[in-house]
């Protein structure tokens, strides 16, 4: 038996987060810094207690404001899957997932605008 000690891990492959927006919503949000300025817009996450897409989700709306700047504004979706359904289902005006989950959606949804932390990096 082999045992992988947890210092060693590192990470091989990364996906960036995205904002999903259909394409009928008028004055999509361009960005995060906008999707938060914007007080109106709801948006579909995945719960971070359940998944890894939820809790890099939580990790990026921290970095882009306060509770109180998403409070009433987060409709949570068990998974990537359950939060494209609210999306397309009108409980949300937008959703965050990771890029590859939105690659399929997106051709017929909208367009996705790649998660960039206070670096300019993708979030990951």
């Amino acid at each position: 038996m082999y045992y992988i000690l947890p210092e060693t891990r590192a990470p091989h492959a990364t996906a960036s987060l995205v904002l999903v927006v259909p394409e009928s919503l008028v004055e999509a949000p361009a960005s995060f810094e906008a999707v938060a300025q914007e007080g109106r817009i709801r948006i579909a996450v995945a719960d971070p207690k359940l998944t890894v897409l939820g809790q890099k989700t939580d990790e990026l709306l921290h970095a882009f404001g306060a509770a109180e700047t998403w409070k009433g504004r987060l409709d949570v979706a068990t998974d990537a899957r359950g939060v494209l359904d609210h999306l397309m289902n009108g409980k949300a005006d937008a959703a965050i997932v990771f890029g590859p989950d939105a690659q399929a959606i997106v051709k017929r949804l909208g367009y996705g605008v790649p998660a960039t932390g206070g670096s300019g990096s993708p979030a990951q």
